[in-house]
């Protein structure tokens, strides 16, 4: 099945995962964040269903849940849904998340999302470490 997107699972995340860059598109206009900026997090995924995520000097600890094949869903501890992202890519090295946005302007026919381009770190011959 060619079309089929490839099924992923909570194990598939475990680790820990840097923030490389963002890249932000509207209504055909992209904008390409490379250089790290404070609101970009660090995310420690336990393989289990959650993830501590540390930026600000401060940490919180998060419930991710696949769902649907190829989406993922972020909630608080409570399961209060926070938000959520197409997979679009995942192997040992990399992990690329895609969100749609709510439109800017008033009126049909806006694409706007969201990229989000991880590296994984601590991870040696497919361990972690």
């Amino acid at each position: 099945m060619c079309c089929q997107p490839k099924s992923y699972t909570n194990t598939d995340f475990l680790g820990n995962w840097k923030t490389d860059s963002v890249y932000n598109y509207a209504n055909g206009f992209g904008m390409p964040y490379n250089t790290p900026i404070t609101e970009w997090g660090e995310y420690e995924y336990d393989g289990s269903g959650w993830v501590t995520e540390r930026k600000h000097r401060q940490s919180r600890r998060l419930r991710y849940q696949v769902i649907e094949r190829d989406s993922l869903v972020y909630q608080d501890s409570t399961g209060e849904f926070l938000s959520g992202y197409r997979i679009m890519r995942l192997n040992d090295q990399v992990l690329v998340l895609k969100k749609q946005k709510e439109p800017m302007l008033s009126g049909k026919n806006q694409t706007i999302f969201e990229m989000r381009f991880f590296s994984r770190t601590g991870l040696t011959d497919g361990v972690v470490r």
